[in-house]
């Protein structure tokens, strides 16, 4: 005889599961629960800068050939 889990039954399930194990299950990306907690993010916005590094003067990976550009200039330098 097959058990009929309800939606309910499996959401009280996967509560217990943990949370990394959780988001694999879910197939979750970072933007997926940034966009989906971003008032949570909002709410503790001066704890999360305390804990995650941001640099004052990010740069973008270059398009054409994913280098950042200081690491294109180290290169420059050593060569």
């Amino acid at each position: 005889m097959t058990a009929t889990v309800t939606l309910q039954d499996l959401c009280m399930h996967l509560e217990r599961v943990e949370e990394t194990l959780l988001v694999e299950l879910l197939n979750l990306r970072s933007e997926d629960i940034v966009e989906r907690f971003r008032d949570i993010i909002e709410e503790n916005y001066d704890r999360l800068l305390g804990e995650i590094e941001i640099l004052s003067d990010p740069q973008e990976p270059n398009d054409e050939d994913g280098y950042l550009e200081s690491e294109e200039e180290e290169w420059d330098e050593r060569n």
